[in-house]
């Protein structure tokens, strides 16, 4: 970063989302009794990660 002249900057705060715990609370993990997979293509996961930064 310090070679192409970035600068980190820092993140906001997000405030807490009500009602956030009840709609985990209806819905159902259903990976937890699905067992590791046995082939591939039958689970595919993604993470999306954004950093912001300042020239």
């Amino acid at each position: 970063m310090r070679d192409a002249g970035l600068v980190g900057r820092a993140a906001t705060l997000y405030r807490r989302i009500l009602g956030l715990e009840k709609f985990f609370a209806r819905h159902q993990n259903l990976r937890v009794d699905a067992g590791s997979p046995t082939a591939v293509d039958q689970q595919w996961v993604a993470d999306l990660t954004c950093i912001r930064v300042a020239r």
